[in-house]
């Protein structure tokens, strides 16, 4: 039965009546459901989107500096982006790619982004 007949059922005042707002009800609790699913499932692939975009940021910083040893505008091009090293540690990134990385960890630029994000973080 379409939501439709449903509707006229419950017009009836009696079991079958009762029965069909039931199911009208539950129609709608899945469709809530559906919608909430959807929700969700679209947000882990932002974050997931996102969290694949900074990763391979990352990879191309180290990869200014393995490639063209300039580490000093990787560096100012990771705090402009607002990439910690907190962040590339957590990535689980290549030995490799960590081993350019770690060259940038060590610039003025990435130092005072540290500073930066521990003053913006204090109350």
């Amino acid at each position: 039965m379409n939501d439709d007949e449903l509707r006229e059922l419950t017009k009836w005042g009696d079991r079958a009546s009762d029965l069909a707002a039931e199911v009208l009800r539950l129609r709608a609790d899945v469709r809530a459901k559906d919608a909430e699913i959807a929700r969700l499932r679209a947000h882990d692939l932002e974050a997931e989107l996102t969290a694949s975009f900074q990763e391979g940021f990352a990879v191309a910083c180290g990869l200014v500096v393995s490639m063209y040893d300039e580490p000093t505008i990787a560096a100012s091009v990771m705090a402009q982006a607002n990439l910690s090293w907190e962040e590339i540690e957590r990535m689980g990134l290549s030995e490799y790619d960590m081993q350019s990385l770690r060259v940038i960890r060590d610039e003025p630029q990435i130092k005072a982004f540290r500073v930066r994000k521990i003053l913006d973080a204090a109350p």
